[in-house]
């Protein structure tokens, strides 16, 4: 149980550590500064009143030289040179105070730099300019909001950048995070799923999702979530700590009662798992458990455990394509036929190397050297993150 939360909050660290996906002093109490705002208009969310700015300006578009300016001063900010980035942006608003684009820019910089504060102030004045942009400016001013410790202005501004843009997967991510703060874990994961509904290659919100389900002892999800993140994130900090999620997912299905009796270990699921694998869980859990006291018996070398991974791998995917029972929830229907359909093309082992390369490197490094597998491994990754085409389901994500 204590590696079980070590590995969630881990994993909640780097996530919120990781807010502003997208793209002065302390606001006090319910007040914003006036002087940032247009006349403002009331709306009602968890019975606090929030005001939101509204569009009434007209931004003046960029010329060559602010296009290069800009353009030099993104450069500067994807190199960590924030300083830099913003004296860029500051010639640029000497020679055009309008330029909305510029406004923008600044907030996310000052952002990236911890002035939370300095962010908010540019994302308010920016949201002062009708602009297509205003979807993302709504959600950089939640962003500020909430690391202000303001999460219902936040989370007024998601849902206005949602108003205005729909199809923003950032701004329902960033509401389920704040939604996650706040205690609304529910709310949140329907928040995670719209924003992987509009982006499916969205590691962040597979994470959370992925998170969901593991805190919620629903295995079969979890594994499933985190093993579409590994693909889409393969070797960061973060893929570390949901590997070690996997090993302990798989770990947990099987105990030994007492010495030399070993038994699928039954959970008691909570919430909503995303479908029932109530008779997945336990099948994979039976034949799981029988590979288990084999491998007690003689312990295989690399290339012998790759071929066992390869073949639980495989036995899990046939039980999700063979299962009878009605095949309904989020996790059933969104992610379920992308691995069956994965497991059909020939997938199965080169998702294998990319989940466990990290524990068994002399037996992946001589896997790829083969040239037909790096082939197979490409087109893996290439139908994973461009070909597979998942579908639009409807989600219930109000907040």
């Amino acid at each position: 149980m204590k590696k079980t939360f070590f590995i969630f909050y881990f994993l909640m660290f780097f996530v919120f550590g990781l807010k502003a996906d997208t793209a002065g002093d302390k606001v006090k109490g319910n007040k914003v500064d006036k002087k940032l705002l247009n006349t403002p208009s009331k709306v009602i969310l968890f019975d606090k009143k929030i005001d939101f700015v509204k569009p009434t300006l007209t931004p003046k578009k960029s010329d060559k030289k602010q296009k290069e300016l800009i353009s030099k001063g993104v450069e500067y900010h994807d190199k960590g040179m924030y300083r830099e980035a913003l004296n860029m942006y500051e010639k640029v608003l000497k020679l055009n105070p309008d330029n909305v684009n510029v406004l923008s820019e600044m907030a996310f910089t000052y952002f990236a730099m911890g002035d939370y504060q300095k962010s908010l102030e540019y994302a308010l004045k920016a949201a002062k300019y009708k602009t297509n942009l205003l979807g993302h400016i709504y959600t950089e001013i939640g962003n500020a909001y909430d690391m202000l410790n303001k999460p219902y202005y936040a989370l007024a501004y998601y849902r206005e950048a949602i108003k205005v843009e729909p199809e923003n997967f950032l701004g329902y991510y960033n509401a389920g995070i704040t939604l996650t703060r706040l205690g609304y874990r529910d709310k949140a994961r329907e928040c995670f799923k719209k924003a992987l509904t509009l982006n499916p290659n969205h590691a962040s919100s597979t994470l959370m999702l992925g998170n969901y389900y593991y805190q919620n002892n629903c295995s079969i999800s979890a594994l499933l979530l985190f093993y579409r993140f590994l693909i889409l994130e393969p070797n960061t900090q973060r893929s570390e700590a949901v590997f070690e999620a996997i090993n302990d997912i798989l770990k947990g299905m099987v105990e030994e009662k007492k010495k030399g009796v070993i038994a699928v270990k039954l959970k008691e699921t909570q919430g909503d798992c995303g479908g029932n694998f109530s008779s997945v869980y336990m099948t994979f859990g039976i034949m799981r458990m029988f590979r288990f006291a084999g491998s007690r018996a003689k312990k295989g070398r690399g290339e012998n455990e790759i071929d066992r991974l390869v073949f639980e791998m495989d036995t899990l995917f046939s039980l999700l394509e063979n299962n009878k029972k009605k095949k309904e929830g989020f996790v059933w229907e969104f992610y379920a036929p992308f691995f069956v359909e994965l497991k059909k093309r020939g997938y199965v082992k080169p998702l294998v190397m990319q989940v466990y390369f990290r524990k068994y490197r002399a037996a992946a490094k001589k896997w790829f050297e083969d040239k037909k597998n790096r082939k197979l491994y490409n087109e893996f990754l290439k139908w994973s993150l461009e070909g597979c085409k998942f579908p639009k389901l409807n989600v219930n994500w109000e907040f």
